[in-house]
């Protein structure tokens, strides 16, 4: 049982009063059903009709086929289609349906762009999926040509057999389904940018231009097919439509091996972010395939998520990918020398289910190292703060020990006075008193300073914090 979809355009109408210029509904349809009665009786009917039915003539459809007709918007589309469904439905006797596709139309190239090859490519995944058992057959015969290029690439993606008939032709030209698919690798590198486009779908070009690491900048043109730029505002293109669908048909389901649980288990600060960021970005192929670390001695697979000595072992297998183990780098040299995947059996994984404190985790290692950075820039701040306040109890601990040791002199003067003395008189007394208590006073703040040598031997100077210092990561 075959499904053949095919791209649907006017040729059935050729001849006819075109529609746009009379705006006669009724004419137009008679029009073409007056064409089709006059070429009945001719030799080779199906062939001279219409380029749909000339390419399906040669598809060898039979009862239990069913041809699906995608046509544009407009209302001369939808006549022609329906002329032809008629034609199918009499001379093969199958089922046969008509799709329109929202935007497909040649008036506007941009909202063909933006919006027609959108709705071509979600048309197509909607029968793809609901006819699982069936077999895809793309005819781009019929329609316009600038849809051509992405039914071929969606077939070709998608392992779908492509047909096509050329005008001077009588042999049906078979593209068969080949292994092609997007080069993560290398668009992987982008993810970021790419991501975010998809998800907002407009922004501005310089605030989408500074999501490109610099280094890579110079290496855009080749991934401009990805977007469409208008007006100083950069969109997915129509080609995109096709990247981000094969992106999702590629993301997996994340299985976790007991030790990689307990090491996660184990784990706490910035490194627990690192690893929480790991699993729950390695289901993407941009990210798993930008950020593979090369190894050999070993059939894991290792993930390095940048400037960062945490590491992730893992196999990847159909839809699913093993994590074996979690580690920081030295761990890590250990296990590549003599781990493999036979020593994570699959019956001891369980499917990964992201705990409560991943759920305010930085879009991408680059932002998060990005967001480190700032913070540790507010740190070094604060501490030079400290550190300048330390200076200055230092100099008031200085001058209280100075007043200290003056009024330690004064009060072993008053009590050396008060001995030679046989008698006090009231105001020795309060003088005495006075010195005593202001002593006091003065031992007490010393005493407060007194782990202020301590602190300054651990800061003599403020200590340099970056993500680049393995002392402060």
């Amino acid at each position: 049982m075959k499904t053949i979809i095919c791209t649907a355009g006017t040729s059935i109408a050729r001849g006819v009063t075109p529609l746009p210029v009379s705006a006669d509904k009724e004419a137009y349809t008679r029009g073409i059903q007056n064409r089709i009665d006059e070429m009945k009786a001719e030799v080779q009917f199906l062939e001279k009709i219409s380029a749909e039915t000339n390419g399906l003539s040669r598809c060898g459809l039979e009862k239990t086929d069913e041809v699906i007709l995608l046509h544009t918007e407009t209302e001369d589309g939808r006549i022609c289609a329906d002329a032809v469904a008629g034609l199918v439905a009499n001379v093969w006797s199958c089922p046969c349906r008509l799709e329109a596709i929202k935007g497909l139309q040649v008036s506007d190239p941009k909202d063909f762009r933006k919006t027609g090859v959108h709705n071509l490519v979600r048309v197509l995944d909607r029968i793809r999926n609901e006819r699982l058992e069936r077999e895809l057959v793309l005819n781009v015969t019929g329609g316009f040509k600038s849809v051509v290029p992405y039914m071929t690439l969606y077939g070709l993606i998608h392992r779908l057999d492509i047909v096509y008939l050329h005008e001077t032709s009588n042999q049906l030209i078979h593209l068969p389904p080949i292994p092609i698919s997007f080069d993560f690798e290398r668009i992987g590198a982008f993810r970021d940018a790419i991501r975010t486009l998809q998800d907002r779908e407009v922004m501005r070009l310089e605030e989408f231009d500074k999501l490109i690491p610099p280094d890579l900048r110079g290496q855009m043109d080749w991934m401009r097919a990805l977007i469409d730029e208008e007006d100083g505002m950069v969109s997915p293109s129509g080609l995109a439509a096709l990247f981000f669908k094969e992106v999702d048909e590629h993301a997996v389901q994340v299985f976790i091996s007991p030790e990689a649980r307990q090491t996660l288990a184990a784990s706490s600060g910035a490194l627990r972010t690192q690893y929480l960021g790991m699993l729950d970005r390695v289901v993407d192929p941009l990210w798993r395939d930008s950020k593979v670390h090369p190894v050999y001695g070993t059939d894991l697979t290792v993930y390095k998520p940048g400037n960062t000595s945490a590491r992730m072992l893992a196999y990847l297998k159909g839809r699913r990918i093993y994590v074996c183990e979690l580690a920081l780098h030295d761990r890590y040299d250990e296990l590549i020398k003599s781990r493999t995947k036979t020593d994570y059996p699959e019956n001891t994984f369980e499917p990964y289910q992201a705990p409560p404190d991943a759920a305010d985790l930085p879009f991408s290692e680059e932002r998060a190292l990005e967001q480190l950075e700032k913070e540790l820039q507010v740190k070094e701040r604060e501490t030079e703060s400290l550190f300048s306040d330390l200076s200055a109890k230092e100099e008031e601990v200085t001058q209280l020990q100075t007043r200290l040791e003056t009024k330690t002199t004064e009060l072993d003067h008053a009590q050396e006075r008060a001995a030679a003395q046989e008698t006090d008189t009231a105001e020795q007394a309060a003088r005495f008193e006075t010195l005593q208590l202001q002593h006091r006073d003065l031992v007490e703040k010393v005493n407060a300073y007194s782990v202020l040598p301590a602190l300054k031997r651990l800061f003599r100077k403020p200590p340099t914090l970056s993500t680049d210092n393995p002392e402060t990561r």
